[in-house]
């Protein structure tokens, strides 16, 4: 039997809320029919905005010459991939949150692609 290995890519974007508490955040999580957490290391991401101070940051970027934001942090495309095999012939839900600040006042965006592979490995070496 074939391996199939779901892969997931994800970008985040927060706009700092300029607070310690209430933080913009992201949930991704693959569950079971049940609801529940299938793979807690590998199918599992989580972020709040404390944990995006090492991202890239742009300041002052203007959304339609409307709206200003002093500080937007963003992380860049990052891939995971979750072995599906003790899985196949059932269904899975992906399940994606984004959050501004408690406040309401501070915007978050996340970007998200899914894709099922075939786990097979090629390598070139030289002997």
């Amino acid at each position: 039997m074939t391996q199939s290995i779901l892969i997931m890519k994800y970008a985040i974007l927060f706009e700092d809320p300029g607070h310690q508490d209430e933080q913009n955040m992201f949930n991704l999580v693959v569950l079971d029919p049940n609801d529940r957490e299938i793979d807690p290391t590998c199918g599992v991401v989580n972020f709040e905005f404390k944990d995006a101070t090492e991202w890239n940051l742009a300041e002052n970027v203007s959304f339609n010459g409307s709206r200003k934001i002093p500080k937007l942090y963003w992380k860049d495309w990052t891939s995971i991939g979750l072995n599906l095999n003790r899985y196949h012939g059932k269904t899975l839900k992906v399940r994606v949150t984004v959050a501004d600040c408690g406040a309401s006042g501070h915007a978050s965006w996340a970007y998200f692609v899914m894709d099922c592979v075939s786990a097979k490995l090629e390598t070139d070496n030289c002997g």
